[in-house]
């Protein structure tokens, strides 16, 4: 089994838990690639994809088997009247899977709630749009600053879940049906391959907000 930490190492043999956190400087075949040259956008299919460098080569190479997808929420004028949240979506230079959009006036206007929504909306574009008959992503990498979604996947979620939808205080957790539907859209892109090991990854890559700057100002230009 995995161990749950706050962006902290867990096992890699259990590949099936969906959420698991990643950190270019956990990978060996990413960690002296810099950190702006370590995305390579595939214009074919409108996504970002993660490149390699072997130790001791000079040599990069893209992994054809990756998608990377960066998400970001904000909100103006946060814990006061007129408080307005919104979502952006990142996919690469001119993807047309990028995407931003306010909060619908009825949901909560929090930061929090806007990326639960960046995060269900791009686990969408990837299931019902991305991973087609011809590809099946080996590795897929939400990038986020969010402690928020950090915190919450893999671990809490799923303690969450098996104390039917409640904290370690017995309290109600917010958002916690749409939460469990965002795990059943990366379990259900990770079971859409049609190797044995069960198909796509779905792996949290814990960024500092100065690297998800696009998807950041996608969710600022969202709620301008």
């Amino acid at each position: 089994m995995y161990s749950y930490s706050r962006c902290g190492h867990q096992d890699e043999r259990d590949a099936s838990v969906p959420g698991r956190h990643y950190r270019p400087t956990w990978d060996v075949l990413c960690r002296s690639i810099p950190k702006d040259q370590l995305l390579a956008y595939n214009s074919t299919k409108g996504i970002l994809q993660i490149q390699e460098q072997e130790p001791g080569s000079e040599e990069r190479k893209v992994d054809d088997g990756s998608i990377v997808l960066c998400i970001s929420g904000r909100c103006r004028r946060p814990g006061v009247r007129g408080a307005r949240a919104g979502w952006g979506i990142y996919f690469g230079p001119g993807s047309p899977h990028n995407a931003s959009g306010p909060l619908d006036p009825d949901l909560p206007q929090t930061e929090t709630r806007a990326e639960i929504e960046a995060l269900s909306r791009a686990m969408r574009v990837v299931k019902d749009t991305i991973i087609s008959d011809g590809f099946h992503p080996r590795r897929c990498f939400i990038k986020t600053h969010s402690l928020y979604i950090q915190q919450v996947f893999p671990g809490l979620v799923r303690r969450w879940a098996a104390a039917a939808g409640r904290n370690i205080y017995g309290e109600k957790v917010m958002y916690f049906q749409l939460l469990m539907d965002i795990e059943s859209l990366m379990r259900d892109v990770g079971n859409t391959g049609e190797d044995e090991e069960g198909g796509t990854n779905v792996l949290i890559w814990c960024a500092a907000t100065e690297e998800n700057r696009e998807a950041d100002e996608l969710a600022v230009l969202a709620i301008l």
